[in-house]
């Protein structure tokens, strides 16, 4: 017996176990000397005594080659090997010693390897972002991003909502450094971010464009329809944006007139989407008559009829497909200024109705009359009896002077500027307007 080699696990293979060889010499005068070498096995590691195991399996393996070439086992120290059992015991103790040794190797080898590394990691640690260059292989970006999402899992227990809250967090810090946020993203997500930016960025400018120049209703009111089609969210949303947000994205003023009314619309549109059945009385529709009216009746032969806005005509078509008629849709661009308040008494109203009835008066014929038709709709029209004015406008309110002096001087005090210009209401009775 001469000598005990080891043969010891892989870092590929790290529950592969240690494996020892006994080199065996059979010597014969006639054939010389021949070797034997036994190698233990997963059965000897797995034996209650693994130096007897050992033991009878080498016996065997020398038996049955000294069959072989004829050998006796009449020497000292074949008789010793063969018959007794601490030689064997003495092997095994060598080969654990030779086997702790290779531990403590491998053990030491680990530690100078686990103190490089941690040399490397703190040096990382204490290094600064900087921007770098990409991978030098697939293969290695690969590796990376598996170790990454490895790690994650691992600190997350594999719940995707703590996986977006950590990633998150991370992107935020590390967007502090220099990161560019949209390229941790999709290649779709980041398309759809990318046109999202080019369309802020316009519509920024040219809001910026518009409350720099002179503002009037046809601006206010493309600004109140840009608000009411832009703003994302609204009462109904479990995450509705915040106006303040919204506003100060777009560079608005969130307390501007043309943005509450522009949400105001948002929330009427909305509720007209929702709105589902079929039409009944007395609901707000369009039609070929007017972009405005309001079903009047709807009878069981398909009839149906409507009453005109502004000229409140009343008209009956055959059916749905005649009248054109769909649900009235609420404008997105509406936007109204507060007319100024009228403070002209009721009674001084009905004096220059009565004053202007009686100093124009209507043509005997009922049946001539004047028909004043919609510009945009000729269904509407109104129809009114004819009238004969022999005085001008002027002259009328230079007569109701005359008649009604204590009126004409209130009138008076509101057009210092034109004493004698006509009030709105003596104008607006005439057929013509």
């Amino acid at each position: 017996m001469t000598n005990v080699s080891l043969c010891q696990p892989t870092t590929t293979k790290p529950d592969e176990r240690f494996r020892a060889s006994y080199l065996i010499s059979l010597y014969d005068k006639s054939s010389g000397e021949g070797r034997l070498k036994v190698w233990t096995d997963n059965a000897i590691w797995d034996a209650e005594n693994p130096a007897l195991a050992m033991m009878i399996k080498a016996r065997g393996v020398i038996k049955n080659r000294a069959a072989e070439l004829g050998l006796e086992f009449d020497g000292a120290t074949a008789k010793v090997f063969m018959n007794l059992s601490w030689p064997w015991e003495l092997l095994w103790k060598a080969f654990e010693n030779e086997m702790n040794k290779a531990r403590v190797e491998l053990s030491k080898l680990s530690i100078i390897t686990m103190k490089g590394h941690l040399c490397r990691t703190q040096a990382i640690k204490d290094s600064k972002w900087e921007r770098g260059t990409p991978f030098s292989s697939s293969a290695v970006q690969s590796f990376a991003k598996q170790a990454v999402i490895d790690e994650v899992g691992k600190r997350t227990e594999k719940n995707l909502c703590r996986a977006e809250m950590i990633l998150s967090g991370v992107v935020t810090d590390l967007s502090k450094e220099g990161l560019d946020e949209c390229a941790v993203l999709s290649k779709a997500t980041q398309e759809d971010v990318h046109a999202f930016s080019l369309l802020l960025k316009n519509a920024k400018l040219v809001i910026q464009g518009i409350q720099g120049s002179a503002f009037n209703l046809r601006n206010a009111k493309l600004l109140t329809g840009f608000c009411a089609i832009m703003f994302p969210g609204d009462d109904t949303e479990e995450a509705s944006a915040s106006i303040r947000h919204f506003s100060r994205l777009f560079g608005m003023n969130r307390q501007a007139k043309y943005v509450t009314i522009g949400l105001e619309n948002r929330r009427q549109f909305n509720e007209f989407i929702q709105r589902k059945g079929d039409l009944v009385a007395g609901e707000r529709v369009c039609c070929a008559g007017s972009d405005d009216a309001t079903v009047i009746l709807l009878e069981p032969d398909g009839h149906i009829t409507l009453q005109l806005h502004p000229f409140e005509t009343v008209k009956q078509y055959k059916n749905f497909g005649c009248a054109k008629v769909v649900r009235w849709q609420p404008p997105l661009d509406e936007y109204s200024r507060n007319e100024r308040a009228d403070i002209t008494p009721c009674t001084d109203k009905r004096l220059i109705y009565t004053y202007f009835k009686r100093e124009v008066p209507e043509l005997p014929n009922k049946k001539d009359t004047v028909i004043l038709r919609h510009p945009d709709f000729p269904s509407q029209f109104k129809e009114e009896r004819k009238m004969y004015r022999f005085e001008t406008f002027d002259e009328l309110w230079a007569g109701f002077q005359k008649c009604h002096p204590t009126v004409y001087e209130k009138s008076k005090t509101k057009v210092q500027k034109k004493p004698t210009l006509l009030p709105g209401y003596l104008g607006r009775m005439h057929p013509s307007r």
